[in-house]
């Protein structure tokens, strides 16, 4: 299954529901990018190719499906799959649904309230700031150039469980959500 996919759909679908306006590719990556380092480090998430650009972070398979550049995203992203119920193969077009009991559904909420009026830019800045996995890779002394890197899984893993250890301690006890879920810090 194309998990990563689906969530983007979900984000799709929800954006195409509340009428957001601004949900364009990069928003829609760092979301995304949101739910999945949040999920890793619940430990029950596939692992994916995670990469730092000049802009931000971007997931590869959303880009490979043509979720890139800077038009909003109105439409989900559908897959061409071959369909092996004929005895020549042909391609079906299929869009990627995460069931509604999915193991990472309550973080897509929790993504969505908390980022969803966020403009992308201020998502790239958050998603920049010093320190981020972003920052570890795309300022390390020994890259060259403006191509983009992978992050490790590793550098993901412990920069989002070090936020959720200092958001669960920013929050009083009773208004901590299930699961170890990050709570959003009032600035």
């Amino acid at each position: 299954m194309h998990e990563i996919i689906a969530i983007a759909n979900d984000f799709i679908s929800r954006g195409q529901r509340e009428g957001l306006r601004d949900l364009n590719a990069f928003k829609l990556h760092t979301l995304v990018y949101l739910v999945y380092c949040y999920w890793m480090v619940r430990g029950d998430a596939p692992e994916i190719r995670v990469y730092a650009s000049r802009e931000g972070v971007f997931l590869p398979e959303l880009r490979e499906h043509g979720c890139w550049g800077s038009k909003r995203v109105a439409n989900p992203i559908s897959l061409l799959e071959e369909s092996d119920a004929t005895p020549v193969p042909l391609l079906r077009e299929t869009i990627p649904r995460l069931a509604a009991d999915h193991a990472a559904r309550h973080l897509m909420d929790w993504v969505w309230n908390t980022y969803r009026r966020r403009s992308a830019y201020d998502l790239g800045v958050q998603v920049r700031e010093h320190g981020s996995p972003w920052d570890q890779v795309w300022n390390h002394p020994s890259r060259n150039g403006g191509e983009s890197c992978e992050i490790p899984q590793e550098i993901l893993r412990r920069w989002f469980a070090d936020v959720i250890q200092q958001r669960l301690g920013a929050v009083r006890p009773a208004v901590a959500m299930p699961s170890a879920m990050p709570q959003p810090i009032a600035t």
